[in-house]
């Protein structure tokens, strides 16, 4: 591959990047990994491959400006920013945040209706299991629903080893309501043509209802023993076609969109302790970098 990676979307999960991913996909100018999610830079097995491996993502590439990939929790993880630096320091990210406690709560129903949480598991349970979680070798960000919501204290482990400028913060309700705004803004961060007009009607994080939960958990992209599988049997071409392709018909297969998400979801229940959890961070978020969820004020 001529170049290197330029732009990733370093999260957060639940937080509108599947939308955002799609819009900037019709954009000339930028070239997404054929994977929507590349875990490259988070994944040990995977970043021992070296870059040789992360490039076959983006085997259609023919000269665009931006070259981008994306995954939703590179940025609680504290291995990808110097691993992201060697790679290419001068990398631009762009960052879709959300409301801290409602992200963990829609990121806590995922994953029990994907099957990756125990289904036993209250949200409260889940949040009093969260230090024991991260304190594995190699923690499973999908199930680290409160840890994920710090978004000051993720982005100021980025910001020893990238200059603020190379982020462009945005919330998921901005992109939402005002979709041609907030592409204009990322059009100019990234110094690519604002003029192309790009289809943002339609919602890519639709809610859904998954038909079988089990199947859902064997489906998933970075799933280890499908990758070990794919890797033994199949040529690389064949291997992107089915990770590419084939699974995420698959997962489309295997949900049906819910019309009334609210009386869908699961219920949860949110303690005073846990919106505690949130608070400091929260407020150093809005004081050092003017991001507030409470009044959807943001620059």
């Amino acid at each position: 591959m001529k170049g290197k990676v330029n732009l990733l979307i370093i999260g957060t999960q639940k937080a509108g990047t599947t939308s955002l991913f799609y819009y900037l996909n019709q954009h000339p100018d930028i070239y997404f990994s054929e994977v929507k999610e590349v875990i490259y830079f988070s994944n040990d097995e995977h970043y021992k491959r070296g870059e040789k491996y992360y490039h076959s993502f983006f085997p259609k590439l023919k000269g665009q400006k931006v070259i981008a990939s994306s995954y939703v929790h590179m940025l609680p993880n504290p291995k990808c920013p110097q691993r992201v630096k060697e790679y290419n320091p001068e990398m631009k990210f762009i960052v879709m945040l959300r409301d801290p406690m409602k992200r963990a709560t829609s990121a806590y129903n995922y994953a029990i209706k994907n099957n990756w949480e125990n289904q036993n598991n209250s949200l409260v349970d889940a949040f009093n299991k969260e230090p024991e979680r991260l304190a594995a070798g190699s923690p499973n960000y999908d199930l680290t629903y409160f840890y994920n919501g710090l978004y000051f204290k993720h982005l100021t482990h980025w910001f020893e080893f990238f200059p603020k400028e190379n982020f462009l913060l945005l919330k998921d309700s901005d992109l939402r309501t005002n979709p041609k705004q907030i592409l204009s803004r990322i059009f100019d961060f990234l110094a690519i043509d604002k003029n192309v007009e790009i289809d943002a009607s339609k919602n890519y994080n639709e809610a859904v209802e998954v038909r079988s939960k089990y199947l859902q958990s064997l489906l998933i992209t970075d799933n280890k023993i499908i990758i070990k599988t794919l890797r033994t049997i199949l040529p690389r071409s064949a291997k992107l076609f089915v990770l590419t392709k084939f699974l995420p018909w698959l997962r489309e297969l295997n949900v049906t969109k819910i019309s009334n998400p609210n009386e869908s979801q699961s219920v949860v229940v949110s303690t005073d302790l846990m919106l505690h959890y949130f608070e400091e961070d929260s407020e150093k978020l809005n004081q050092k970098l003017n991001i507030n969820f409470k009044n959807g004020a943001t620059n």
